[in-house]
């Protein structure tokens, strides 16, 4: 009697988590992540303010920033290109056939992206590990 029981048992669980299994499918279907990084339902609710891992804190993976501790003289040394000049530019054979290396269009691309890798070092400095631009001064 008891083998009857447990194979009841186990289909009624079955069953039920079959059940449990599709509805949640179901819900997450509408879910999607938005541009600014929330994660709402169908109904506008949010799931997940910034979509990523779960927030558990036990683990930190840790990465290097190569940009964040470096002194001015370094950085712009390691990430700063200046294609007019011949030292400072690409090395030869560098770019694909047919791009101008020493354009001043291609210069003001590359000045843009410098600049933004400057206001994310000075954010990183300022706003999200400010302890460490204390110790800095």
């Amino acid at each position: 009697m008891a083998g009857r029981e447990g194979l009841i048992d186990t289909a009624v669980k079955t069953a039920e988590t079959g059940y449990i299994q599709r509805r949640l499918v179901k819900a997450l279907e509408d879910v999607m992540v938005h541009y600014d990084g929330t994660v709402p339902n169908s109904l506008g609710d949010l799931v997940q303010f910034v979509y990523s891992e779960d927030g558990d804190g036990v683990f930190i993976e840790r990465q290097k920033i190569d940009t964040f501790g470096l002194d001015n003289e370094a950085f712009e040394h390691n990430y700063r290109v200046d294609v007019t000049d011949g030292k400072n530019g690409f090395l030869p054979n560098t770019l694909q056939i047919g791009v101008d290396d020493s354009s001043l269009e291609l210069q003001m691309k590359l000045d843009e992206e410098y600049n933004e890798l400057l206001n994310d070092r000075h954010l990183l400095r300022e706003f999200v590990f400010p302890t460490f631009a204390q110790n800095r001064r």
